[in-house]
């Protein structure tokens, strides 16, 4: 199918009057974009002096580079040079703004799935990159393939570019308020530098990420307060919760935008059904908001270093991460399924004891009695003899740590002495024959335990030694003092 047209034209809405008309040898579809009454596109045509004075724009960012990929980017300048223009006309009128030619290097094919060129409007900043949609290229993004996709940032009053850079990115990128997200990352819309925020563990400034984990043709819609998207069914990301990546299951979307938001809901028409993927609803699906609703478990998403640890909360048996009404975040233990695919990933290097597992209720019926946090309670793992937990990096100094564990009885049928544990960290026996039901007083009731003055200096070794039955551990937080 041809992506391109050679006319534009207005109609009155009210008397069906065509208003104007604008022909090009090569108007570029998914480039046609408005906003205050303005309409930019992309046009590939150029002129000789046109060409020639785009090759004569600063050049010192190839001056950082080594020289044969200097010499590529020189040469796709050129290129771009020679085929694409810009053009600003006046959306009522047709009267044209400004015609300029931009250099659009690696803006589109660079690597699979490379895509066509689009155009993104933003409270007078217009976004170029590429429309590329097709999430099977994570092998390509994760050997850097992707790393000279390019973001281009232009002033809309007068096409002047404002910033300019390799991006890194997998999909279609989308504006929400003052944000680029271009998956996996995301970047200030006015000046181009990497969003960021704190890192959950360490309390410092990390880069800003998310993951879709799963199968996920097709590109991210979005709202200021959420994004929408596939990750093998819907997905979606609450952006001032930022607890990670959570899903709605049983259908999925299509291959192009196929979520929009709306008055409030999330419309999303079927669009699956000529696709060999199966799905057990092939079915349109609107999504209201529910805030009677406890918030969904995700799969969070962590860049750079996760030590030196400040803070940090493992729910065992959970079926996802999650933060709190104290918006502190819980990270489940098992991982939830992860690929590779930007999932954050540790390892505590649990030891089972013979009949040993991880376990969870439904949290919204489990109803744990004296808990501030009553979900952390809703799973457990049950025989965990010993764990750790990497607080501290080589070469970082040691720290002093308060360790607090979370344990609830999930079983009335278990009785007074039945289920004995001690509680060993770093070596050192810190408790002796807790019995859960009992000091709670009685099963799905909540007990925490807190010791302060934990010396680390390295893991965290946390060990539960079972003197009857097997050993109970809802969940653990560790702080730094």
């Amino acid at each position: 199918m041809n992506s391109e047209t050679d006319a534009i034209f207005a109609v009155d809405v009210k008397t069906g009057e065509r208003l104007w008309t604008y022909q090009g040898p090569n108007i570029m579809h998914v480039t046609i974009t408005i906003g205050d009454g303005v309409m930019r596109f992309v046009e590939s045509t150029i002129s000789r002096e046109e060409r020639e004075a785009l090759l004569r724009q600063d050049k010192t960012e190839l001056k950082n580079l080594p020289p044969e990929e200097a010499k590529k980017k020189r040469g796709g300048a050129q290129a771009a040079g020679r085929s694409h223009s810009r053009c600003g006309s006046d959306a009522r009128t047709g009267k044209e703004r400004w015609r300029k030619a931009i250099d659009v290097t690696d803006c589109i094919g660079v690597s699979a799935g490379g895509g066509n060129l689009t155009l993104m409007y933003r409270d007078d900043h217009l976004l170029i990159c590429g429309a590329n949609a097709n999430g099977h290229y994570w092998r390509q993004f994760l050997s850097g393939e992707f790393s000279q996709r390019r973001l281009v940032v232009l002033d809309t009053k007068d096409g002047q570019k404002l910033w300019s850079r390799d991006a890194n990115y997998m999909n279609r990128p989308t504006i929400v308020d003052d944000m680029v997200v271009a998956e996996p990352w995301a970047f200030e819309l006015h000046s181009g530098e990497p969003r960021k925020r704190q890192n959950p563990l360490t309390g410092v400034e990390s880069d800003w990420q998310f993951s879709r984990p799963g199968h996920h043709c097709g590109v991210v819609t979005a709202t200021p307060n959420m994004m929408f998207f596939r990750s093998g069914f819907i997905g979606y990301y609450d952006l001032y919760a930022d607890s990670g990546t959570k899903h709605f299951s049983g259908q999925r979307l299509g291959c192009w935008v196929n979520a929009i938001p709306s008055n409030g809901l999330v419309v999303i028409p079927e669009a699956s059904a000529g696709c060999v993927c199966l799905f057990s609803i092939t079915s349109t699906v609107v999504l209201e908001p529910r805030e009677d609703r406890s918030p969904a478990w995700g799969i969070y998403s962590l860049a750079g270093p996760i030590t030196p640890v400040r803070r940090l909360a493992v729910n065992f048996g959970a079926p996802g991460d999650r933060r709190d009404s104290f918006d502190r975040l819980w990270l489940a233990y098992p991982r939830p399924t992860a690929v590779g695919r930007m999932e954050f990933v540790f390892d505590v290097k649990p030891q089972l004891a013979a009949g040993g597992k991880y376990a969870a209720q439904n949290d919204e019926s489990a109803e744990i009695a004296g808990a501030d946090v009553p979900w952390i309670y809703a799973s457990q793992a049950t025989g965990l003899n010993r764990f750790e937990l990497p607080l501290i990096g080589k070469d970082e100094p040691a720290a002093a740590y308060t360790v607090k564990l979370h344990f609830a009885e999930p079983d009335d049928s278990v009785k007074p002495g039945e289920r004995l544990f001690d509680v060993k960290l770093q070596g050192e026996t810190v408790a002796q024959g807790i019995d859960v039901a009992t000091e709670a007083g009685g099963a799905k009731r909540a007990l925490t335990r807190t010791f302060s003055g934990v010396h680390v200096t390295g893991n965290l070794v946390v060990e539960l030694p079972a003197k009857a039955g097997l050993s109970l551990l809802s969940a653990i937080e560790v702080e730094r003092e």
